[in-house]
């Protein structure tokens, strides 16, 4: 199973964004939300966990990531098959 995020409602994202995003998306699969860690993010990305953290509370505010009971879902998306 894939999901597909619907671009036409994404806002103006930074590359480090796209790329927790694409994260978050593998790890999330068919649940519609996951418990990713910033750590593991930040070693992914080779980048400071700080980031990790300010991107995901940034897309968190502007809708694209949505929080609940520690995991995290993309909003908009699609499953296909």
């Amino acid at each position: 199973m894939t999901r597909a995020i619907k671009i036409e409602n994404l806002p103006p994202l930074d590359d480090t964004s796209v790329q927790i995003l694409r994260i978050i998306a593998l790890k999330q699969g068919e649940n519609d939300s996951v418990y990713v860690s910033y750590a593991t993010i930040a070693k992914s990305l080779n980048i400071a966990r700080g980031a990790v953290s300010s991107s995901v509370k940034r897309m968190i505010t502007r809708g694209v990531l949505k929080a609940e009971n520690g995991k995290l879902s993309i909003q908009d998306t699609v499953k296909l098959n």
